[in-house]
């Protein structure tokens, strides 16, 4: 290649990068800055505030995400809305679900911004709504359930072509109006507004070794077909950042506040992480404190719900903890 040409290569790589802050290039090691505090808030019913209580069943913010802008999105089950916050931590405004719906709802957003959140709605099946960034409401239809899968929790999930995918005791894709296009077995999903391609559970390789086989799916023409196999030692996954690294949250422990997070790559390789402990505030005997997402650049968040009964009235009983990528 002629000197000219490496340059001007060079210079297009590089505008590619500024331009699309979303492409990260391949890594074996990822390494996060100390976390910080970016949102937190008191047990209640005004705006900015979360709802609780101790049940049975118990019911706290059950789902957030982070849209591209850094705006936080938090599904407050027991005040039965979604919460919008500003990157900043500043209440913006509350979405607030129909009457009769059963809250604890589900929440993902797709690479458009749009918010997806989906409720439970028992015998009658899965609500699913879809938002635009400013709270107006876009279309809402009903999954009607198979009997196998009704009475078991539900998770969403949405790709970047917004594609919807329903997880319960197997995985359905489903269309724009609730209709089944594919039942994929009994399989959980993850996918990520970042990515086209889905990553989707299979059974143990190795069950004593806690090792199990994943496929990587792919959305063609009508259908969802396998186009890759890999290999990672847990069953459990958090999420999938713009590059298509694997999250996963193996270890917590509220006394002596270690986070442990392990991360692969897409192809399955597992990468040198550091992700800095929290300070001793964090695990103030969280009630609900595995909810991870990454954002459009790669920064990781938890949502960490305590318990009123150690928060208090006045104290913070939701944060939302980021640690900073590191650019390499």
């Amino acid at each position: 290649m002629k000197k000219g040409s490496v340059v001007l290569w060079c210079i297009s790589m590089t505008a590619i990068a500024l331009l699309c802050p979303c492409i990260l290039l391949a890594e074996t090691e990822i390494e996060f800055s100390e976390p910080i505090i970016v949102f937190s808030a008191p047990k209640g019913s005004a705006p900015g505030q979360f709802g609780y209580t101790s049940g049975p069943p118990p019911c706290y913010p059950s789902d957030f995400a982070i849209d591209q802008k850094g705006n936080i999105w938090i599904s407050d089950a027991w005040n039965k809305r979604v919460q919008k916050i500003s990157k900043d931590g500043h209440f913006l405004f509350s979405w607030e679900e129909p009457p009769g719906w059963g809250g604890g709802a589900n929440l993902e957003l797709d690479a458009n911004d749009n918010v997806y959140v989906m409720n439970d709605e028992g015998k009658s099946g899965v609500k699913i709504t879809v938002l635009n960034s400013d709270g107006d409401v876009l279309k809402s239809f009903l999954y009607s359930t198979l009997p196998i899968d009704r009475g078991t929790s539900k998770t969403l999930r949405v790709n970047a072509d917004g594609d919807v995918y329903v997880f319960g005791r197997r995985a359905i894709l489903l269309g724009s109006i609730g209709e089944i296009i594919q039942k994929l077995g009994d399989r959980e999903i993850w996918t990520s507004p970042f990515r086209r391609t889905v990553l989707m559970s299979g059974t143990p390789r190795e069950s004593h070794l806690n090792r199990y086989r994943y496929g990587r799916y792919e959305r063609q023409g009508s259908k969802c077909v396998k186009i890759a196999d890999i290999v990672i030692e847990t069953q459990r996954f958090e999420a999938i950042d713009p590059a298509g690294n694997v999250f996963i949250f193996s270890y917590a422990d509220p006394i002596s506040e270690r986070l442990k997070m392990d991360v692969y790559d897409k192809q399955g390789n597992f990468l040198t992480t550091t992700i800095p402990d929290c300070p001793k505030t964090r695990a103030s005997n969280p009630e609900h404190a595995d909810e991870f997402v990454t954002d459009i650049n790669g920064n990781l968040y938890q949502m960490q719900v305590i318990s009123p009964v150690f928060a208090g009235s006045n104290k913070d009983y939701v944060r939302i903890w980021k640690w900073p990528r590191v650019k390499n």
